[in-house]
């Protein structure tokens, strides 16, 4: 593999967990979000347990604090209305530190140079081996220009409005659209950092 390459891993078989952002009630959306992402947490952790030598089995919890699984995504897909119509952008995250990985809008995926997670199999998000592209920065906060970040509500709009975007902003100029594009999941992981 070249310089600038990066090797892309698909999943075969193994639909991962949706979760489901209505951008139109994100109050209620939100919170119910917050509930069933750390129990779902909690479920994968004990099936971890379980997996577990006998001498090695522990809590879900260490220090009263919940960890999270060693491994696996999850999908939180962002769904909102834009002129009178359904926009769905979907937001890839790795269990093992909550890390905003990569994103799927209008059968495309998007990926970073140091993106790590498997993309969902195309049964579960239909898409061609063409429709992976990789954005050419690394998602750090230095890499996505981690200075000027928007917090609260207008966050995830945001975030939302400026990802369904993608692919007409990319055939403008990636160099010019990376900037403008990419600050809007910087401020995602704050809501996820709250288990």
């Amino acid at each position: 593999m070249g310089s600038g390459e990066k090797e892309i891993r698909l999943g075969r078989d193994k639909n991962v967990p949706v979760f489901y952002l209505d951008m139109n009630d994100l109050c209620s959306s939100y919170c119910q979000l917050m509930v069933d992402i750390p129990k779902r947490i909690i479920d994968l952790v004990k099936e971890e347990i379980k997996q577990l030598p006998h001498g090695e089995k522990h809590n879900e919890l260490i220090n009263g604090k919940l960890y999270t699984p060693s491994g696996g995504s999850f999908i939180v897909e962002m769904v909102g209305k834009e002129m009178g119509q359904t926009k769905r952008v979907s937001l890839l995250y790795r269990w093992s530190d909550l890390y905003f990985d990569s994103y799927y809008v209008g059968g495309k995926w998007y990926q970073f140079l140091d993106s790590e997670a498997v993309i969902p199999p195309k049964t579960q998000m239909p898409y061609c081996d063409s429709d992976i592209h990789t954005l050419q920065t690394f998602l750090t906060h230095a890499g996505l220009g981690g200075h000027t970040i928007t917090v609260g509500s207008t966050a995830f709009e945001h975030c939302f409005y400026s990802l369904s975007k993608t692919e007409q902003m990319l055939l403008r100029n990636e160099a010019a659209c990376l900037a403008a594009l990419l600050k809007g999941p910087l401020s995602l992981p704050a809501f996820l950092f709250r288990l």
